[in-house]
């Protein structure tokens, strides 16, 4: 089973982060977290979180292109008898982060 890291971020910053760690599986964007919001794995930055990042300057949405407080939360575990969120084939999503037009590979 081929391993692939999904981040909202815009593809050419995944390029340069796949660059700079030498990583080897497929790095996959999901512009408007899109595949998140699918999978239900979405995590929105609350109140304190937005004013702490905020007075250091920081905004994700800027980070990840998106525009929104929200990332994609890593499952606890890979192992599909343990996993808390479903499957790509589950979510009607198997092969769709390949193919689908709003998602770019890097």
């Amino acid at each position: 089973m081929p391993l692939v890291a999904v981040s909202p971020q815009v593809p050419e910053r995944l390029v340069e982060i796949k660059t700079r760690h030498h990583l080897q599986l497929q790095v996959t964007s999901d512009p408007d977290n899109n595949l998140g919001r699918r999978l239900g794995i979405l995590y929105s930055f609350d109140e304190a979180s937005r004013k702490a990042a905020l007075a250091k300057g920081n905004f994700i949405g800027d980070t990840t292109g998106t525009g929104t407080w929200e990332l994609p939360q890593p499952p606890s575990s890979s192992s599909p008898r343990t996993a808390r969120w479903p499957s790509l084939k589950s979510a009607g999503l198997a092969g769709a982060y390949r193919s689908r037009t709003g998602i770019a590979c890097g």
